[in-house]
């Protein structure tokens, strides 16, 4: 009987406790969720009196853009555009009547022939005169080298303008005067021939570009071979 006397207190206390920590437990959701509850409501009328807002905004712009386009003058834009129309109108009639005026004048004057001018060219009235036009440089060996001047006068009433010397070969290279050759005066092209690699009979030629067309003269001779007999 002592024991139990002692161990019905501790039994009776103990679910006292549970009984209370419970009760604490649920009263404990509910405060979480009536916070939870509380912040939703809010939100929502957050986005309600955002919404208003922007439909008031929407609203204003809507009735400023009404108020500008009563505002401008319907008759006075309807006038502008037919007095535009009018003026384009006038021109037109005024280009064709030109038109119709330029024909008549052109029909009634007849015609002149342009009669183009046939300008001459001046021809040069110099002569280039050589005193030989080829040269004969006779039997030379392989690797001999020729230099000749090939001279010539101005014969004619001109002066004489060389523009250009091309050799027909590598092997030869010519040189000319540069300045004007005045009636009366002598000159000479200058001609070098090197017969190296060369065999037997030679004629290379040198073409003059002048202003009185286009000269030749010729270098002529025979390479011969140093191991022939």
């Amino acid at each position: 009987m002592k024991y139990l006397l002692l161990v019905l207190p501790i039994l009776f206390f103990g679910c006292a406790d549970t009984e209370s920590t419970e009760v604490k437990k649920d009263s404990t959701v509910e405060l979480i969720k009536k916070k939870v509850a509380d912040k939703k409501s809010k939100e929502e009328t957050l986005k309600k009196e955002s919404q208003v807002v922007t439909n008031e905004k929407k609203d204003l712009v809507k009735k400023e853009k009404i108020r500008i386009k009563n505002a401008i003058p319907s008759r006075k834009v309807v006038e502008k555009s037919d007095d535009h129309k009018s003026e384009k109108k006038v021109k037109e009639v005024v280009k064709k009547e030109k038109k119709a005026v330029v024909k008549k004048i052109k029909k009634a004057v007849p015609k002149k022939k342009a009669v183009k001018k046939k300008v001459k060219k001046k021809k040069s009235s110099a002569i280039m005169t050589f005193e030989e036009k080829e040269f004969d440089y006779g039997r030379i060996k392989p690797g001999d080298v020729v230099k000749h001047q090939f001279k010539f006068k101005n014969t004619g009433k001109s002066d004489l303008v060389i523009s250009n010397a091309v050799a027909s070969c590598g092997c030869t290279t010519p040189s000319f005067p540069f300045i004007p050759i005045a009636p009366g005066e002598e000159g000479y092209i200058g001609v070098v021939f090197d017969s190296s690699g060369k065999l037997g009979k030679q004629r290379p030629s040198i073409t003059l570009t002048t202003n009185i067309g286009t000269k030749k003269i010729y270098l002529m001779g025979y390479v011969y071979d140093k191991l022939a007999k």
